[in-house]
């Protein structure tokens, strides 16, 4: 869900940009300002996720996706939709760092390369998914508006299924933040066998026995 969230972003981020009013040259530099603080503040928190674990990761990132992506939707000022759209781009990568660690350190090692395989595979599912919401969106609400679907009303209703995508995709975070702060081989038999699908923090979990991951508090 997450994912697919993310992938609406990458299509329709450069169009608002474009709507609000800003000039290509600008829009360039918004482009390149993630992987910067992904160098400058991505990573080290990731790295700091080994020493306090990863639930505060998890769960605060999921809630700054949500937190940008919903002032996205909704505000149309300039300032405050860059602001927006990057602390929803910061909180997505991340969790895009932490995903591979964290599969890792759920699946067992029969099964590491079987789970990873699904995740990239679904991961490209998602961007499809993403780049035809992301199109289709804008254009089913111009349409029903009769407005253009270039204008930033009509983009930010992709916006809208942006910030849906990413509340529903939390839950499927939680059970992740609850059992990651242990190791798979200290995990009881019976609980927590998790077998994995999705894509980077959206994954989809089946747990044999949740419930029993409350004990790992």
């Amino acid at each position: 869900m997450i994912s697919i969230a993310f992938a609406i972003f990458n299509l329709v981020f450069n169009l608002y940009m474009s709507a609000l009013g800003f000039s290509n040259d600008i829009i360039g530099v918004f482009n390149s300002l993630p992987a910067l603080a992904l160098l400058g503040v991505g990573l080290p928190l990731a790295a700091m996720a080994d020493r306090i674990g990863y639930r505060l990761f998890l769960l605060g990132g999921g809630s700054l996706a949500v937190i940008g992506s919903l002032v996205l939707s909704i505000a149309g000022g300039r300032l405050v939709a860059v602001l927006a759209a990057g602390t929803f781009a910061l909180a997505l990568s991340v969790l895009a760092v932490l995903s591979g660690p964290l599969l890792a350190q759920i699946s067992r090692e029969a099964e590491r390369v079987s789970l990873f395989a699904v995740n990239q595979s679904l991961a490209w599912l998602a961007v499809l998914v993403g780049d035809l919401l992301g199109g289709g969106i804008p254009e089913a609400v111009a349409r029903a508006t009769r407005a253009s679907s270039a204008s930033a009303g009509s983009i930010r209703s992709a916006f809208a299924a942006m910030t849906l995508l990413t509340v529903l995709g939390l839950p499927w975070s939680c059970p992740f933040a609850i059992c990651s702060e242990s190791t798979p081989g200290a995990l009881p038999a019976s609980c927590c066998r998790v077998s994995c699908w999705g894509s980077g923090p959206a994954c989809i979990s089946i747990f044999s026995s949740f419930i029993c991951c409350s004990a790992l508090d």
